[in-house]
């Protein structure tokens, strides 16, 4: 029932037009066209530059070490950015806040289209990624504001259809645009998209006024999470090659990390809105789907990232050949996306689903660690990765409904962002240390490799061997003389397999941690409910009847006494009308407290059995128990309206009062700028025509007139300051009046809700055998 009321609730109202009215289909369309487009060029950056990458440290004389880390800042600043930008937008304003994420990505796009040196990609790259998260949160954003409910998942399969061709066409263009052009075009070519985004976001969206909540960004959560994260990161970067694994300098940077998770963990438990929630994570469920999300991370990011960098510089195709190689894993991974979503949302089951995913990701990427090398054919390599990519989507989307599924509607936002913080934080890490292992590797077998050539060749390739080993392994292969070119492609390719060896492994922790995790069946409410124990059977009949009638009302949504010039309800256009409720029977205890339930009367067809269907829930008391839980999310919701109405009642009082007090000081201020005149004027006047006379009849007409004059301007002053002070007394009283009936009210409300809960919670826990004797 919980999710018919939610469906048909008008609380959350799309965008309105510049007339007042909904935006018609034609109109989102419109506004859909510049957050598509946005967001499409985001998505394209993150894969476009995977195929041209190698190309891109080639000629920028980058090491394998910043190849990782070109890679890894966007993927940080991404991560980090995203949480900070979703509590943004219920601060400032949603459209400027998506045109300045636009203006940035154009910035870092034309930054790193210019990069002379790496560090200056780095930047670049980061500001894309601050970029990209704004962009991906405020899309999702705005779309909740211009769209009902009802009609979302209308919009979201273009929403879904734009990942789709991101993702696919992105090492297609990117290793295209390499081959034919200039890796520079890979980014200059976003710019013409980003751009066009931004003229139809100006043009087109209007977003409403909407009250503004207050909101504590969590910067030091942010920053200490950040430090947290790059600290083993900076670690596995530099161990083994500028120092050894076990030395003072790998202490350092443990000792970092401790210190700054330590410092994080602190603070995400006394910020009141943190980016990571420490009660969210205590859920078992959440606990082991993060752990889960973290190894799917290190999977598809790991795998996009290395996968094109194997086709280069361990097989040796082209760019565009490189991209159309990695297809078998993008398409298998949206494929098993979307079938598999199909299957749950069939069944109710996500467990069978996910094991399966996480069975088929171990198969996949062990099969590629175990056969993966230089001279591996493309066939088994398509094999193995189609494998693993079924395995990721399957999991993929899954891991963050099973949290969703298992906590309450208030935790679904926290939970699912803290599931996809870790899952991109996950890809950040597994990139870079997996990117250390290949840059770690790769020279020991060039070593081994060129100690076995003939003495000639040894002297032929030895100071090329030299110096690409003191520079750290740069990525310029073609420049590369005979036999060692052959030796460095051979290194390549044989170290890959590595790498999916690694992701493999760390996969066993997301297949036991969906073994572990316990299943519960998709529920058909938003609100989460408790069946009852013991399988009781009959509770209290007379208020059994009476909620399950009111569980079977069309559309119970929740209202403020908020009416409208006609008398109705505000947003309701006159339909709705009060429906009293009473919640108990004489038989149970009675509860005299009624809770006031309007009827939505849209212009739509009623909740039908496929909205919610009681019988279909064959336990009379989990029938009652869904039933009141019903009303006491409608009672709590009534309350958290009433508190929001009051907080807006005073501000709008305060405000009126402040401009209140202006005019009385504005008017005041203009009769002392009069009377001031006045007196410059008389005495500037014709001194000599009162200069015989000066004591006489001239001078005390004079004196009489300024003594009336002053007289009459202090009374009116006076006047208009008791006027004030009695409008400002009758505003405060108001104000007081009514906080005090709001506070009354909700206190009604809640102990209305007590009273419920506790009867409730009393009838659930009382056994079958003694209603059924009593």
């Amino acid at each position: 029932m919980s999710a018919a009321v939610a469906e048909r609730s008008p609380a959350i109202a799309a965008e309105h037009n510049r007339d007042g009215g909904p935006l018609s289909h034609a109109e989102i369309l419109e506004v859909m066209i510049g957050l598509l487009a946005a967001l499409f060029t985001a998505l394209i950056s993150s894969t476009i530059v995977s195929t041209a990458l190698p190309t891109i440290m080639s000629d920028l004389h980058g090491t394998q070490r910043q190849y990782t880390w070109v890679i890894t800042a966007s993927l940080l600043a991404m991560t980090i950015s995203t949480p900070i930008m979703g509590k943004l937008a219920d601060l400032l304003n949603q459209k400027l806040l998506i045109q300045l994420s636009i203006i940035l990505f154009v910035l870092g796009s034309v930054g790193a289209g210019l990069s002379q040196e790496i560090w200056q990609m780095m930047i670049a790259r980061a500001a894309q990624g601050v970029a990209m998260g704004g962009l991906m949160a405020m899309t999702q954003a705005i779309m909740g504001s211009i769209i009902a409910p009802r009609e979302r998942g209308r919009y979201s399969g273009y929403m879904g259809a734009v990942m789709a061709v991101a993702t696919v066409s992105g090492p297609l263009v990117g290793g295209w645009i390499t081959q034919t052009w200039n890796w520079r075009w890979v980014f200059f070519v976003c710019v013409p998209l980003a751009v066009i985004s931004l003229i139809l976001l100006q043009a087109k969206m209007h977003l409403p006024s909407r009250p503004k909540r207050k909101v504590r960004i969590d910067y030091f959560g942010a920053f200490f999470l950040a430090c947290a994260a790059a600290a083993p990161m900076m670690w596995v970067t530099f161990a083994g090659s500028d120092y050894d694994w076990i030395s003072w300098q790998s202490g350092l940077f443990l000792a970092a990390f401790v210190v700054a998770a330590g410092v994080a963990i602190i603070v995400e438990l006394k910020h009141p809105e943190p980016i990571v929630p420490i009660r969210v994570i205590a859920n078992s469920t959440t606990a082991l789907m993060i752990i889960a999300g973290l190894a799917v991370g290190v999977g598809m990011f790991g795998a996009g990232t290395f996968l094109t960098q194997y086709f280069q510089l361990g097989a040796g195709y082209s760019p565009t050949k490189a991209g159309l190689m990695t297809l078998p894993m993008i398409v298998a991974q949206l494929l098993s996306s979307v079938i598999g979503g199909q299957i749950v949302s069939r069944t109710g089951r996500w467990k069978p689903v996910m094991v399966l995913g996480a069975t088929l990701f171990l198969i996949g990427f062990g099969g590629l660690g175990h056969f993966l090398d230089h001279s591996t054919p493309y066939w088994q390599i398509a094999m193995w990765v189609a494998i693993g990519g079924i395995g990721i989507g399957a999991m993929l989307q899954n891991i963050v409904l099973a949290v969703q599924n298992t906590v309450d509607v208030k935790d679904i936002g926290a939970s699912s962002a803290t599931v996809s913080f870790f899952r991109s934080l996950g890809g950040a890490v597994g990139v870079t240390v997996l990117g250390a292992v290949l840059a770690t590797k790769v020279p020991e077998k060039i070593t081994a490799a060129f100690s076995s050539l003939s003495p000639a060749d040894q002297a032929k390739a030895g100071v090329e061997a030299a110096a690409m080993k003191k520079a750290g392994m740069n990525l310029d292969i073609n420049s590369l003389q005979q036999p060692l070119r052959t030796i460095v492609h051979h290194a390549y390719g044989d170290t890959f397999g590595l790498l999916f060896l690694i992701a493999a492994i760390i996969g066993i922790a997301a297949f036991i941690a969906v073994i572990l995790v316990h299943e519960v069946p998709l529920r058909t409410t938003v609100e989460m409910h408790k069946p009852a124990e013991g399988g009781a059977a009959a509770v209290a009949v007379p208020a059994a009847a009476e909620l399950e009638k009111l569980a079977t009302e069309p559309n119970v949504a929740r209202v403020v006494d908020q009416t409208d010039g006609a008398g109705q309800p505000a947003g309701t256009n006159g339909v709705n009308k009060p429906l009293p409720v009473q919640a108990g029977a004489p038989a149970a205890g009675r509860i005299d407290s009624r809770v006031d339930a309007r009827v939505d009367a849209e212009d739509e067809a009623p909740a039908t059995s496929a909205d919610w269907d009681p019988s279909a829930l064959d336990d009379p008391a989990e029938r009652v128990s869904v039933a009141a839980l019903d009303v006491l999310t409608a009672a709590q919701d009534r309350a958290r309206a009433q508190e929001s109405l009051g907080h807006e009642k005073v501000s709008e009082l305060v405000a009126r009062l402040n401009t209140l007090s202006h005019d009385v000081d504005a008017a005041i201020g203009g009769f002392h700028r009069q009377v001031q005149e006045i007196r410059e004027q008389l005495l500037s006047a014709e001194p000599e025509r009162h200069a015989p006379a000066p004591d006489g009849a001239g001078g005390d007409e004079l004196r009489q007139y300024e003594y009336n004059l002053l007289l009459d301007s202090q009374q009116t002053a006076d006047r208009v300051t008791r006027l004030a002070r009695a409008e400002a007394e009758r505003t405060l009283a108001q104000a007081e009046h009514e906080r005090a009936e709001l506070e009354k009210r909700i206190e009604q409300l809640r102990g209305v809700e007590r009273e419920l809960s506790g009867r409730v919670t009393e009838q659930l826990r009382t056994p079958s055998g003694d209603h059924q004797q009593s």
